[in-house]
C-alpha cells in the first residue's frame, strides 16, 4: 500500500468517530510518513455549551481510538505532547506494521457504529455484554457504572489528558457495543449544564462523570455526514 493511500486511509478511519453534535472538531497532520499528528480544531468548538473544551477533548479521543486501530501493530502514541508550542497538538502516533488480532474486529465496526435517536426496545442488555463493554471501558483506562440502561463513564482526574482517555474509552465501548448489535445515545446535557456553570461534580471527586450513555436495541439508522478528507488535513507551505 501506497503511503499516500495508507495516511489517507487512517485519516478516513479517524473521522468516522462521533462527536459533540456531530461538529467533528478534528485535523491531522500526515506530513511525516510515520507519525500522524492529532489537533483540535478550535474554529468548530461549541463555546457556550463547551466552554472548557471538555466535549472537544472526548471527541478528539474518540477518532484518536479509530485512527490507532487503523494504524495497527501497536502504535506509540504520546498524548499533550507539547502543549506550550503547539496548544491544539492532542496526540502524536507512530504508524505500526499490522494490526492486532482483537483490534482487527473493531476495525470492521468502525463504518457499521451509529449514535442512535429511535426508541429502544424493550429489551435487557445481557449481563455478559455489559461485562464486554466494562472491559472495554477499563481497556482505557476508565470506569463504567451500569444501571440499567444507561451506562456513565467515569474518569480520576477532570481535566484534558482525562477527557483525551475518556473519548479513546468511549469509542471503544461503543464498536464492543455495535459488535453485540447495540445501538447508542447520548444523554449529556447534565454534564454541558454543569461545565456552563462552572461546577464540579458534587459528590465524589475521585471519579468525575464525562459521558452519559443510553444503550440498547433498536434498527439501524443512515450515517451522519462526514467532512471530506481534503478538511481534515494541515496544509504546509
Amino acid at each position: 500500500m501506497s503511503r499516500d493511500l495508507r495516511l489517507g486511509r487512517l485519516v478516513v478511519a479517524a473521522a468516522q468517530a462521533p462527536s459533540v453534535h456531530n461538529t467533528q472538531l478534528w485535523r491531522f497532520d500526515v506530513a511525516d510518513e510515520e507519525f500522524v499528528r492529532l489537533f483540535a480544531d478550535r474554529e468548530r468548538q461549541l463555546r457556550v455549551c463547551d466552554p472548557r473544551g471538555r466535549s472537544l477533548h472526548i471527541s478528539c479521543g474518540a477518532a484518536l481510538f479509530d485512527l490507532r486501530l487503523a494504524a495497527g501493530g501497536h502504535p506509540e502514541v504520546r498524548l499533550l505532547p507539547e502543549p506550550e508550542d503547539e496548544p491544539d497538538l492532542l496526540a502524536t502516533v507512530r504508524l505500526g506494521p499490522h494490526a492486532r488480532p482483537e483490534h482487527r474486529d473493531l476495525c470492521h465496526l468502525v463504518r457499521e457504529r451509529r449514535t442512535n435517536r429511535q426508541p429502544f426496545a424493550d429489551r435487557r442488555i445481557p449481563p455478559a455484554v455489559l461485562a464486554a463493554l466494562r472491559t472495554a471501558a477499563a481497556g482505557e483506562g476508565t470506569g463504567f457504572e451500569a444501571h440499567p440502561q444507561l451506562a456513565v463513564l467515569t474518569t480520576r482526574g477532570d481535566g484534558p489528558l482525562d477527557w483525551l482517555r475518556a473519548g479513546q474509552a468511549l469509542q471503544r465501548l461503543l464498536l464492543v457495543a455495535t459488535g453485540h448489535g447495540l445501538s447508542a445515545f447520548f444523554l449529556n446535557q447534565p454534564l454541558d449544564l454543569r461545565d456552563m456553570r462552572g461546577r464540579s461534580d458534587p459528590r465524589d471527586r475521585r471519579a468525575h462523570s464525562q459521558m452519559i450513555i443510553r444503550l440498547g436495541y433498536v434498527p439501524p439508522v443512515p450515517r451522519t455526514p462526514r467532512r471530506p478528507v481534503t478538511e481534515l488535513e494541515l496544509t504546509h507551505a
